[in-house]
């Protein structure tokens, strides 16, 4: 997977994760650990999206949190390294991406594939109506058939309407 292929949102949200996982002092990041920074992300498209779908952002968070609170707690450690579950989230959010025909991978990638991940975070997500099928619907009305082309296709979105 090619990080110059993630648009300035995923790839911030990455690193969002990364500070998720350090400040809960986890050991890896986690799903939940992007899901958190996804919902840190209060401009752009991750909210539009959520109010589409009719999920609580608050509840949604409540959730994630609460997941982070029951994963062990490791001191002393170095930097956290990615859990194969979210490995496997960036694998499936790139499937969205070349399905859905876009040159980068972008936040409504990463939130199709929390909604489908057998992990807490996918738990969570689908908890508060955030499936697939959901989310694909609510794409369409929120970015159309427009598709993502650049690093910032949210402000391309937002211009839009």
């Amino acid at each position: 997977m090619n990080p110059e292929k993630f648009t300035t949102r995923s790839r911030q949200a990455l690193l969002d994760a990364r500070e998720s996982a350090q400040s809960h002092n986890h050991g890896a990041i986690a799903p939940l650990h992007l899901g958190l920074a996804l919902l840190g992300q209060t401009d752009g498209l991750v909210y539009p999206l959520l109010n589409k779908v009719g999920a609580n952002a608050l509840s949604l968070r409540r959730a994630l949190e609460a997941a982070a609170d029951r994963i062990p707690k490791v001191y002393g450690g170095g930097e956290p390294d990615m859990s194969p579950e979210l490995s496997r989230v960036l694998s499936r959010a790139e499937g969205f991406r070349q399905e859905m025909r876009d040159d980068y991978l972008s936040v409504e990638h990463l939130i199709l594939a929390l909604s489908e991940a057998d992990d807490p975070a996918g738990e969570a997500f689908r908890a508060n109506g955030l499936t697939v099928d959901r989310v694909r619907e609510a794409l369409v009305e929120v970015r159309g058939s427009r598709r993502v082309t650049s690093e910032d296709p949210e402000a391309t979105f937002n211009a839009l309407e």
